[in-house]
């Protein structure tokens, strides 16, 4: 069934849609990965809604300005 579903980066759902998956990155001064990193959850097909949490640990490299976009 989940093969016929766009990937969540294609999905639209509605505001009061609840949350059911929540996806927690925690960053280092990763921000060669990120994107990459991003762009797994975001391919994955799944018929719910999910948020990402990401929390950077005082990178020195450019994660934060990453983050914040």
């Amino acid at each position: 069934m989940t093969q016929s579903l766009p990937a969540l980066r294609d999905q639209i759902f509605a505001p009061q849609t609840p949350v059911t998956v929540s996806v927690v990155v925690v960053t280092f001064n990763h921000a060669r990965y990120l994107k990459n990193c991003l762009g797994g959850i975001l391919c994955q097909r799944a018929p719910f809604r999910i948020e990402i949490i990401i929390h950077d640990d005082a990178s020195t490299d450019r994660t934060t300005e990453m983050v914040r976009c």
